[in-house]
This record gives C-alpha cells, structure tokens and sequence, in this order.
C-alpha cells in the first residue's frame, strides 16, 4: 500500500488462463473483492469475480472483457465490487490478453479523498461510460490514472 498525494492504492494482480477457465489472484486481490485468498490461490472461475461487481457495473464489465480478449486491445475498467459484509469497494483493473489465452491484471483499490477537480473527472468518465461514450471514458481513465501517478493535481488542460 502506498499514499500518493493523499490517495491511497491497493494493488494485487490477476490472472485468467481462458481455455481452462481457471482464474490466480493474489491474496490482494483476493481481499479486494472479498474472497478466500486460498481458494484464489489455487484457482476459480472468472465468475467468481464478475460476481461480486456490483450489478449495474457487472454487464460493462464483462461485455469490455470478452472484447479485450477477442480484439486483442489493452482493459482499462472502473468499478465497485461488494465484498463481505457489503463494504463497497471502488476498483480499476488494467491488463490485457494473450490472444484468447491468457488474461493479466492489475487490480487497484483507492480511497476517495480527493481534490473537487478530481471527482469532477470521475464524474465526467462516468457520465461517459453512462452514455456508452467508451472512447472518452476511456481516455479520462486514461488521464486519472496517469495523473494520479504523477501527483499532478488536475485532471483537465
């Protein structure tokens, strides 16, 4: 864990092999969308976690998924997961396929304490996304993330 600029961020990685629909996820992640690190450890099904995004997030999600896999494009997704005791958790996942194959991610949780401009953009990607204007939304996840990285303090230029 580390706080950047006040933002803190979680990470864990993922790892989907298609064919066999067996899905490694450290116990990061595991944590993160509120399941036993164990049994992720070992191997489950992608439905497994595609379960616990939250129902409105669940069809965009696994519609941009199947998509990276089948266009062979980069996934860059936000979304809130339940995990137990229904504590929400807002989500990125960035990764990409190899072929129809193999999938990898990383999986970043962050806490909201940031600036107005900031949640503004948010708003923005997600009014984006509301409107299935994918390349905008695309790109302002694009420049959050990027700019939450470098400290930078706005998101619009």
């Amino acid at each position: 864990m580390s706080d950047f600029d006040g933002v803190v961020w979680t990470s864990g990685l993922l790892t989907w092999v298609i064919g066999q629909d067996v899905v490694l996820a450290d116990d990061i992640t595991s944590k993160l969308f509120g399941l036993d690190p164990d049994e992720c450890g070992k191997g489950t099904q992608i439905e497994t976690f595609l379960a616990r995004v939250i129902e409105a997030d669940r069809p965009r999600v696994a519609k941009e998924l199947y998509r990276c896999i089948a266009e062979g494009c980069d996934y860059l997704e936000a979304f809130e997961v339940l995990s137990e005791g229904g504590r929400s958790r807002r989500l990125v996942a960035k990764g990409s396929a190899v072929g129809d194959v193999l999938f990898t991610c990383i999986i970043t949780e962050w806490t909201d304490s940031r600036s107005a401009l900031e949640r503004l953009c948010l708003a923005a990607y997600e009014a984006a996304r509301q409107a299935n204007n994918d390349i905008v939304a695309y790109r302002l996840m694009q420049s959050v993330v990027a700019l939450e990285g470098t400290g930078t303090r706005s998101c619009l230029h």
